[in-house]
């Protein structure tokens, strides 16, 4: 390839780096993409993490060993840029396609499907965008006349700020205001943007191409439609930081939703605003106040305010202090679930192990109902560490209750878990709830579990609710510490391995 003159010299540097810029933003704007649209499919868990970026800096070396052999090749730019134009067209049509194809793939095993789905989406547009690097690195030290040091330092450094901004821009502003698959989709375009000026022969046609590319990546932000899926009419979607969120009607009533992998709600709402108590795992969570008489309650989890809504119907003199980490969520609360019209709740936006660590209040009653997806409890929420910083934060008649979920018959989730708030707690009691529900109850006294009905007025209650309590009554079974079940510790909790094994692999459920 002839050398550039130095009319062209600028123009040529400058398409350099500003191609090496825009492939670094997409490499890391990819990946993150990777961790959200995989989420209703695979979880977020350290399989899917180890997957996805394993498979992604395999795909990396690959184009990092790609791009050196094109460049000693002397491949024409043109054809080089070509294969990069190829690959944000497969991209685009990826992104049409990808709930159909992480569904299927989702069929499989956790690590296999993660894998599949990562070669798929991923293996292409990453190898070619590493390439650019050393084909760069080459043209400038041979045909820009610069030293080998200058041409890959200043391309490292140049396409690492790309990933820079393509970190901070996806994470904090085009997933959580456009959606994951708009910004897909704008990754793929921009794939074409920095192509097309090279593909182009004229400077003045690369120019005009690029604000071409540019007004494209707008309008694909702004108007790609986000389809809906799954089942029950939605309503209302949108991503957050933290999840892909849709408001789903049943008929009857509303459902938050995070994850495609199955039908579990997250929260409920009657749509005519009457609680029915058709939730025995929810109406369970009214009881324990009725029992210590608690006046203070501090909800971890509170999603979209289910229990709140409960508990202003059930327990209206409670005062609840309510933590969910996903600001999204309360929104959604507060727009479809009425979650303001309980005067009594104070919501904090804030994750729970590090409030329970840095606040001092102690509460007669702390409801635990804490998932990132799929039915999964996050590790760090579910150790021996965790349940001490909640046993500092109850006053010495206080009571925790927990929601477990773990259809399994073994119950290799609920067996440890339960087993693990033991070694905490001297008095433990366990309800088994409906569809693989397990209402679990803690507290540093012993609890008298069986004479609820006797304390209240019965005649001050809904039928239905004294129903419930007549259950729980039944039902409840104190809980025995055992030496041969596993307590969860923060090193050591395997619980990502468990749920996929209880919830989403193919063994026996309970009905």
């Amino acid at each position: 390839m002839p050398c550039a003159t130095n009319e062209n010299l600028m123009p040529k540097h400058f398409y350099y780096y500003a191609t090496s810029l825009l492939a670094g933003y997409v490499v890391l704007s990819l990946e993150l993409l990777g961790f959200r649209l995989f989420a209703p499919y695979f979880g977020y868990s350290l399989y899917v993490f180890g997957s996805l970026i394993g498979l992604i800096l395999f795909s990396l070396a690959l184009g990092y060993a790609l791009g050196g052999y094109c460049a000693d090749k002397n491949m024409r730019e043109q054809t080089f840029f070509k294969i990069v134009f190829a690959a944000g067209i497969y991209l685009i049509i990826i992104g049409f396609s990808s709930h159909i194809l992480l569904a299927l793939l989702a069929q499989m095993h956790i690590t296999t499907g993660t894998l599949l789905a990562t070669a798929l989406f991923f293996a292409l547009p990453m190898a070619v965008l590493a390439a650019l690097s050393p084909y760069f690195i080459k043209i400038l030290s041979v045909n820009q006349r610069q030293t080998v040091g200058i041409s890959a330092g200043s391309i490292y450094a140049i396409g690492t700020i790309g990933s820079l901004i393509g970190t901070f821009l996806t994470s904090f502003y085009l997933i959580p205001t456009f959606g994951a698959l708009a910004t897909l989709f704008s990754n793929g375009i921009l794939i074409l943007c920095l192509s097309l000026p090279w593909i182009t022969r004229r400077v003045g046609k690369r120019i005009l191409m690029s604000m071409f590319a540019l007004g494209s990546i707008c309008s694909s932000i702004l108007f790609y439609p986000q389809s809906s899926v799954g089942n029950g009419a939605i309503i209302a979607q949108t991503d957050s930081p933290y999840n892909h969120l849709e408001i789903v009607d049943y008929g009857k009533f509303l459902g938050l939703r995070t994850d495609q992998r199955n039908n579990l709600v997250y929260s409920t709402y009657p749509k005519d605003g009457v609680w029915e108590y058709q939730f025995l795992l929810y109406t369970l969570f009214a009881i324990p106040p009725l029992i210590n008489n608690a006046q203070t309650s501090l909800l971890l989890g509170l999603g979209a305010g289910t229990l709140p809504l409960l508990h202003r119907i059930l327990n209206p003199d409670l005062k609840i202090t309510g933590l969910e980490i996903d600001p999204e969520i309360v929104r959604l609360g507060r727009e479809y679930f009425d979650l303001d019209s309980n005067t009594n709740l104070t919501v904090i936006i804030e994750d729970a192990r590090p409030f329970l660590a840095r606040t001092h209040n102690l509460y007669d009653f702390i409801e635990i109902d804490l998932f990132w997806g799929g039915g999964e409890i996050p590790f760090y929420l579910a150790s021996q560490e965790f349940f001490k910083l909640t046993a500092e934060r109850l006053v010495p008649q206080g009571l925790v209750a927990m929601n477990i979920y773990d259809p399994s018959l073994e119950e290799i989730i609920a067996a440890p878990l339960i087993n693990t708030i033991r070694s905490v707690y001297p008095y433990v009691y366990r309800t088994k709830a409906p569809h693989g529900s397990h209402f679990v109850l803690a507290s540093k006294i012993p609890v008298d579990y069986q004479m609820i009905r006797k304390k209240i007025d019965t005649k001050s209650y809904d039928p239905k609710f004294l129903d419930a309590i007549s259950y729980f009554e039944e039902n409840t079974t104190p809980v025995e510490f055992k030496q041969d079940i596993a307590v969860f510790t923060d090193d050591r909790t395997p619980i990502e391995k468990l749920s996929y094994k209880a919830i989403f692999s193919k063994r026996p459920l309970l009905e």
